[in-house]
């Protein structure tokens, strides 16, 4: 299910010859797009009143819109600004926003936090290279633990 909906992207933009069944058809694949892009550092799929997927989902659909209809540097701007924007929520220099009940966006901050699957998660193996590369001794404490 698209993060957003055909009224929230003409709300935005408008796109003379372009219908609404292609719109919402390229809604569905910029949230795929999405997911695809956030799924390692967020928890997907998001909520409904998340903003930040709310908005990126229609600036993605857009510039895929602008790919197939327009010359491909009439693109490139959009395209450079949403991949910076993703690449800002990855690395945590940027937060998701989300609508509250009385539609204010709230970002998560030191309060509140975003969400995250790889929020204080320790690999089993360390960061050497490969062939150096040592098991968490704790890990194998703790599983024989569990064994016993």
């Amino acid at each position: 299910m698209p993060y957003a909906t055909y009224a929230q992207f003409t709300a935005v933009y408008s796109m003379l010859g372009v219908t609404q069944g292609s719109v919402e058809t390229f809604l569905a694949r910029a949230s795929t797009r999405l997911e695809e892009a956030l799924g390692g550092a967020y928890t997907t799929p998001f909520s409904s009143n998340n903003q930040t997927a709310i908005d990126l989902t229609i600036d993605i659909a857009r510039w895929m819109l602008q790919l197939r209809t327009s010359k491909q540097d009439d693109s490139q701007e959009l395209g450079e600004t949403i991949e910076s924007r993703i690449e800002e929520l990855r690395d945590g220099t940027s937060n998701m926003a989300t609508v509250s009940s009385g539609g204010n966006i709230e970002s998560s901050g030191p309060n509140n936090s975003a969400w995250s699957t790889d929020k204080d998660w320790k690999g089993t193996f360390d960061m050497r290279e490969p062939l150096e590369q040592r098991i968490d001794p704790d890990l194998l404490d703790h599983l024989d633990d569990k064994d016993t």
